[in-house]
């Protein structure tokens, strides 16, 4: 079983456990549709969407390819504007996994839980789930570093604005050749805001989210901890 399959049965449990045992799921940031995909195959009708044009061909090709194209759907637009695709009250449940939020500012991703509020049903849950915490990433930071990938190396030169709480980093990528030299592949940048879990339940309850759990993980359900990602489970009570 692969890593996707794997964190899409720890959100069907999440989903279960709150009574979303069936009905539609809207992941917002949704790349590849590698979640999505994973949640059709287990029964859920499922709706993407990303701003990546690629990303969301790709998703399209890797859904038919698993024989679920008829319980997904994949959509180009910005998670900023989802009311504008859908129907109010329409979903059982909204996803944002993996760090999806903080690439704006606050005001941008209050707007997001807002949205995701509006198209969501009555006693409907939002799940936020391994979204990097500050917390954590402050307690490892550390100013350069490196991966390894085998052919790929990945140089880090990361800095933190104390100010916006902001991870500024530069991402330089390598490949390694055969004979063991590097040659340059290209470079990114990152500027995202790193958000304490407290920050991200008072933007929910700002936006009429009822904050309902707190976890360290999403697989073990435990309780979080001063050093946990931000894994939170909200409800849509009128």
């Amino acid at each position: 079983m692969g890593k996707g399959a794997r964190r899409s049965r720890d959100h069907k449990k999440v989903l279960e456990k709150h009574g979303v045992t069936k009905g539609r799921i809207l992941e917002i940031c949704c790349g590849n549709g590698r979640i999505s995909i994973n949640l059709a195959k287990i029964g859920y009708e499922v709706y993407g969407v990303d701003i990546s044009e690629r990303y969301i061909r790709d998703a399209e090709e890797r859904a038919k390819q698993s024989g679920v194209e008829e319980k997904t759907s994949f959509i180009v637009g910005d998670v900023r504007e989802i009311s504008k695709f859908f129907s109010e009250n329409y979903f059982d449940a909204v996803l944002n996994i993996w760090t999806s939020i903080g690439y704006y500012d606050a005001d941008a991703d209050q707007k997001i839980f807002r949205e995701a509020y509006k198209v969501t049903k009555n006693n409907g849950i939002f799940i936020i789930a391994n979204c990097a915490s500050r917390d954590v990433i402050l307690k490892s930071f550390c100013k350069n570093l490196f991966e390894d990938f085998k052919d790929l190396i990945v140089l880090h030169y990361n800095d933190y604005d104390i100010m916006e709480s902001r991870l500024k980093a530069r991402w330089v990528y390598y490949k390694r050749e055969d004979n063991k030299d590097l040659k340059y592949l290209g470079e990114t940048t990152l500027n995202l805001r790193l958000y304490s879990i407290h920050e991200v339940v008072k933007m929910l309850e700002n936006t009429g989210w009822k904050v309902i759990e707190v976890l360290d993980n999403l697989r073990e359900q435990r309780e979080a901890k001063y050093d946990s990602p931000i894994n939170i489970i909200a409800k849509k009570v009128l």
